[in-house]
C-alpha cells in the first residue's frame, strides 16, 4: 500500500494517512474517519 504513494510523500500528507489508518482501527472512532480532523 505504502509503494503506491511517492517516494517522498509530503509530511503532513503523511500523518493524515496515519492518523486515518489508526482511526480505522478504533470501531469506536469510526466518524471520525469521515469527518476532517
Amino acid at each position: 500500500m505504502l509503494k503506491m504513494l511517492p517516494d517522498k510523500p509530503e509530511p503532513i500528507l503523511l500523518a493524515q494517512i496515519f492518523a486515518k489508518l489508526t482511526s480505522l482501527g478504533r470501531i469506536h472512532n469510526v466518524s471520525t474517519v469521515v469527518e476532517p480532523s
